[in-house]
């Protein structure tokens, strides 16, 4: 019995001993989930900028393929994939249906993405543009909207009619800090935005894009240029260029500039209006001061020196947004930065034009 009541002594305080070490491990490993843990918060965190939005060449071919098949109605998506620190990896997008995009279609469509093991996070949306006009205010509010939502996602905005001219006219934006501070108190005035000192060029920011091909991709572009190859010469893509694209911007900015003198005469009216109202107040308030010293003179009572409430005195005018101003400014810069650049490559072709036929008649 004495040796058996050892033996169970011995056993239990080995019992306890490995219960120690195991709490021992248990924390060692619960101390090492946590610094984990807080380093994923970290990244979660970071307030890194975003620099760079890598985009698989995949997500290029269903954007590039939606906008053609839809050309000329404009059309919307969303963009899936992962931020890391400062960068934006888009790994797979779906189209918005153009009946109008209801949250329960866009959730639908990310659960069956993580259904079969794809990248559902949302991290942006795209939308096809004509003539590289974008920036509008229904693009705006809803870049807020995602903005407010996802800190780190941008608009990616691709142009069918550029593309075709053989130059890849895709970009991704994302609004300033500044301009998402002024845009959620709703103030538009010209007071604010002076304060802030934001113009139009401040209001959307581009985001470098770096296109991701891996080789299979690669191989499978290079047959299907093998397929469509034709080895017979075509003169026309030697013609020089029309002038339907310039035509064309020239007169889409001067609709623009009509629409920027309509809120340029409103809002030189709005100031004629205060500065009216401004010396009506100056004057009745002299005209009061002077009549209370008459009053005070004659031991009457003092008439108050504030406006009536059904004076229409009282009621200030309010300043307009200038925020379709600051739209149609960019609007108006952007068309003619692309009748700039299509001027220059048309007087390139034209001098070696006439270099080719001066030196065949020579």
């Amino acid at each position: 019995k004495k040796n058996f009541d050892e033996s169970d002594k011995r056993i239990m305080e080995n019992i306890a001993k490995t219960q120690e070490e195991r709490i021992e491990e248990l924390k060692q490993e619960i101390n090492k989930c946590d610094k984990e843990i807080n380093s994923l918060k970290e990244e979660l965190n970071n307030d890194q900028p975003l620099t760079t939005v890598h985009l698989d060449i995949l997500v290029l071919l269903k954007i590039i393929k939606h906008c053609k098949e839809s050309f000329p109605s404009l059309v919307t998506g969303n963009l899936l994939g992962l931020d890391i620190k400062e960068d934006l990896e888009v790994t797979n997008c779906f189209p918005f249906p153009t009946s109008g995009a209801s949250q329960s279609y866009q959730l639908e469509m990310m659960r069956c993405l993580r259904d079969v093991n794809v990248d559902y996070h949302t991290v942006g949306w795209y939308q096809s543009i004509i003539l590289g006009s974008f920036g509008d205010e229904q693009m705006i509010k809803t870049q807020f909207k995602f903005q407010q939502s996802i800190s780190k996602c941008v608009v990616i905005v691709y142009d069918p009619i550029k593309s075709a001219q053989g130059i890849l006219s895709i970009r991704a934006y994302r609004l300033s800090d500044d301009f998402m501070r002024l845009y959620k108190a709703g103030k538009f005035t010209q007071e604010h935005f002076d304060n802030e000192e934001i113009t139009y060029e401040d209001i959307l920011v581009e985001v470098a894009i770096t296109i991701h091909s891996p080789h299979l991709n690669n191989a499978y572009l290079w047959e299907l240029e093998e397929l469509q190859r034709d080895h017979k010469f075509v003169f026309e893509d030697l013609d020089l260029p029309t002038n339907s694209f310039l035509e064309k911007n020239i007169e889409i900015l001067s609709d623009y500039t009509e629409r920027l003198v309509q809120e340029q005469n409103g809002f030189i009216g709005y100031l004629r209006s205060y500065h009216k109202q401004q010396q009506q107040r100056t004057a009745w308030l002299t005209k009061r001061k002077n009549e209370n010293e008459m009053r005070k003179r004659k031991g009457q009572d003092l008439l108050p020196e504030t406006y009536d409430s059904e004076s229409p005195l009282a009621n200030t005018i309010n300043a307009p947004s200038r925020l379709d101003s600051l739209i149609y400014f960019g609007q108006i810069n952007n068309y003619c930065k692309q009748i700039h650049d299509f001027s220059g490559q048309n007087f390139a072709s034209y001098f070696l034009y006439n270099g080719v036929t001066n030196n065949n008649e020579n």
